[in-house]
C-alpha cells in the first residue's frame, strides 16, 4: 500500500490551526485502505490526537487540528506505519498572522427586548453555537487559505475572533417582519456606532436569533427564500443554519454526509452537502 498526498508536502509551513489533508492511496497490491488510521504527535510534548478521515474510491481526505512547532502526521494501517508527513507552524508566521488587523468577528445577535423565557432557552444551547461557529470558521480559514494557494499565492488567510453576544436595539415584533436588506442596514448601523465593538479592519458575520421576512428574490419559475444576505463587510444569517453545522471536527464527515437541514418558516433549507 502507498499513500499519495496531493496538497502538502514535508516540513511544509501554515497558519491555520485546522488543515484538511487530501491524497490517494494507491492499493493495487489488493490491500484495502478502509482501515487506515491518522495520529498527529506534536513535538513540544509529544502529545498525540487523531486525525479524521474520510475515505471514498481510495481518494481521502483528513482534517487535522495542529499545534505550535512541528507536527507529525501518521498515516497507520493495522498498526502499520505506510506514510509520515511533517506539516509546520512556525511561531513566528503564526504570531505576525495573529498580530493582522485584518479579523473575522462572530456575532450571535439577540434584540434587547426579547422575552426572558427566549434569553434563558437560548443561554441552554449558547456554548454549542459558540463551538459550531468555531469549527465552521476554522475550516473555513483553512479552504481560504488553500484557494489562495491554489491560485499561485502563498497560504495566507483571516484571522478569527472569539464569538459573543450583540443585542439589537429592535423588538423581535418588528424584527419579524423586516426582510434581510433591512434588518441588514439597522444591524450594520448599530455595529458601527458601538464603539467597544466596531473595527473598520474587521469583517462581522452575524446569526440572528429572531426570525425575519426573508426576501424572496425571483428566478424565471420561482421564488427561493434567502436566510442569507452580504456585503461591505457584514454578512447576516438565520442562526438556524447552525443546526446543520458540527459542533466537533470528529462530526464534520458524519455531518456532511446526513441528510440533516435547517429549516424555518419561510421553508428555506440548507442541506450541509
Amino acid at each position: 500500500m502507498k499513500i499519495k498526498i496531493n496538497n502538502y508536502v514535508n516540513f511544509e509551513k501554515v497558519i491555520s490551526k485546522v488543515v484538511v489533508i487530501r491524497g490517494y492511496i494507491d492499493s493495487s497490491d489488493g490491500i484495502s485502505g478502509k482501515d487506515i488510521e491518522v495520529a498527529v504527535t506534536e513535538s513540544k510534548d509529544n502529545v498525540s490526537s487523531n486525525g479524521y478521515i474520510r475515505l471514498i474510491n481510495n481518494c481521502f481526505s483528513v482534517i487535522v487540528r495542529l499545534c505550535l512547532g512541528r507536527n507529525t502526521i501518521t498515516f497507520k494501517w493495522k498498526d502499520e506505519i505506510v506514510k509520515v508527513i511533517h506539516i509546520l507552524m512556525d511561531p513566528n508566521i503564526q504570531l505576525n498572522h495573529l498580530n493582522s488587523k485584518y479579523k473575522v468577528k462572530p456575532l450571535i445577535v439577540l434584540s434587547l427586548y426579547a422575552e426572558k423565557c427566549q434569553l434563558v432557552e437560548f443561554d441552554s444551547i449558547q456554548e454549542s453555537y459558540f463551538s459550531k461557529i468555531q469549527t465552521g470558521l476554522e475550516l473555513l480559514q483553512w479552504y481560504f487559505s488553500e484557494k489562495l494557494f491554489e491560485g499561485g499565492f502563498s497560504r495566507r488567510s483571516f484571522n478569527i475572533c472569539s464569538s459573543s453576544n450583540f443585542y439589537i436595539s429592535i423588538p423581535p415584533s418588528k424584527i419579524i417582519d423586516m426582510e434581510s436588506n433591512e434588518l441588514w442596514e439597522i444591524l450594520a448601523r448599530e455595529i458601527s456606532n458601538d464603539e467597544d465593538l466596531w473595527d473598520e479592519d474587521f469583517k462581522y458575520i452575524a446569526f440572528i436569533i429572531h426570525p425575519w421576512k426573508h426576501n424572496m428574490r425571483s428566478n424565471t419559475s420561482s421564488f427561493e427564500p434567502m436566510s442569507a444576505v452580504a456585503g461591505g463587510g457584514l454578512a447576516l444569517l438565520d442562526y438556524k443554519l447552525l443546526n446543520s453545522w458540527p459542533e466537533t471536527y470528529e462530526n464534520v464527515f458524519l455531518t456532511l454526509e446526513s441528510e440533516l437541514h435547517a429549516s424555518d418558516e419561510t421553508g428555506f433549507r440548507t442541506f450541509i452537502r
